[in-house]
């Protein structure tokens, strides 16, 4: 998988969609901040990476 799809995943992973509103209530308010406080790390750290010439 090359980087721009993994940071296109990830920046997709920011929309939620109505899949998502029945997860919800599987997850804990502790457990999504820590999910989207990893999500940011990972977009941080995509967005860090220099990015290959094709």
């Amino acid at each position: 998988m090359s980087l721009d799809a993994v940071d296109y995943q990830v920046s997709q992973s920011d929309v939620r969609t109505s899949e998502d509103d029945n997860s919800e209530i599987l997850m804990t308010p502790a457990r999504r901040a820590a999910l989207d406080a990893l999500e940011r790390e990972f977009r941080d750290l995509l967005n860090a990476l220099p990015r290959a010439r094709a």
